[in-house]
């Protein structure tokens, strides 16, 4: 017998790529620096005040506000910002394996959205929010679970575009959008990489890594997959990952070894990506769209050198 869940507005499983999360023009403007996007701090006096900061130890004499000094006791520097567009790679992995649960799964909980819809939310909301800040968004898809590298390339021009597309991958999560053309691999180093996916096929991380300047891995499972309560323990359960094999629900739930399991494959994923220096965030379609904003306020705010 299943049930039938419904879907949690505040969750993933309802965001929408025009969903701006307080992730505007401000917040980059305001951040000191981030890997690119529109903005590079210069060492020249500005008449801007937002651009005012406190002075640091090394700053140039000449870049003192003494105007301000005088009027609050303070040092300030201001600086000139240019603005500049940063190059966004966001690789969406929607190989085999990320379509599940499927429908005609009579054994799970219904109303649970497939892996592969969660990573396209994310994926062109990332890719929305960065075209809206003018950056340059390049959209890659992974759709075979024996590829390594992505073999489909989309290059967003405007927001409008852009959600027609987002339609297109949910309603049709077996086709390829029209607006996708045939491309391999990467022409040239960008400024910072999302890979989103299950982490499941064979997609190379690694290789995707090697071109950017800054990476990260949004690791995207499905609720049931980290969660066993729905499971009946007098039910069977198949896993054809690598061969088949049938486990009783008593056997996936005692002592939850099951649960460990994942646990310790999420950790140690998380431990290889960040030794090849990349930003690692784990989600399902139950995470909180506050707990992802979370994530994205804390990786605008980076700070280059």
């Amino acid at each position: 017998m299943t049930t039938s869940l419904a879907v949690d507005p505040s969750t993933l499983a309802s965001l929408h790529p025009s969903m701006g999360l307080e992730l505007r023009y401000k917040t980059y403007k305001n951040a000191q620096r981030t890997w690119g996007s529109h903005l590079l701090s210069l060492k020249q006096v500005s008449r801007v005040p937002e651009s005012s900061r406190k002075y640091q130890q090394g700053d140039p004499i000449n870049l003192i506000d003494w105007k301000a000094f005088a009027r609050t006791d303070q040092l300030l520097v201001r600086e000139v910002r240019d603005e500049a567009s940063a190059k966004i790679a966001i690789v969406l992995d929607l190989s085999e394996s990320t379509l599940w649960p499927t429908k005609e799964n009579t054994m799970t909980p219904k109303g649970v959205p497939q892996k592969a819809e969660i990573i396209t939310r994310i994926g062109i909301h990332l890719a929305f929010i960065f075209l809206s800040v003018g950056d340059f968004v390049d959209i890659w898809l992974i759709e075979s679970e024996n590829r390594n590298t992505p073999h489909y390339k989309y290059t967003p021009r405007s927001g409008p575009d852009l959600l027609g597309v987002f339609e297109e991958l949910l309603t049709k999560p077996n086709e390829i959008p029209t607006a996708f053309e045939v491309s391999e691999g990467f022409s040239r180093t960008r400024d910072a990489g999302f890979w989103v996916g299950d982490g499941l096929g064979q997609g190379d991380f690694a290789y995707f890594q090697s071109n950017m300047k800054k990476s990260f891995f949004v690791h995207v499972l499905s609720s049931l997959e980290t969660n066993v309560d729905w499971m009946d323990n007098d039910a069977n359960y198949f896993d054809s990952s690598t061969e088949l094999k049938e486990y009783r629900g008593t056997e996936l739930t005692k002592e939850m070894q099951y649960k460990n399991q994942i646990d310790n494959w999420l950790a140690k994923t998380k431990e290889r990506t960040e030794k090849l220096g990349s930003y690692y965030l784990n989600v399902t379609d139950s995470t909180s769209i506050g707990q992802y904003a979370g994530f994205l306020e804390a990786i605008t705010k980076y700070k280059g050198a």
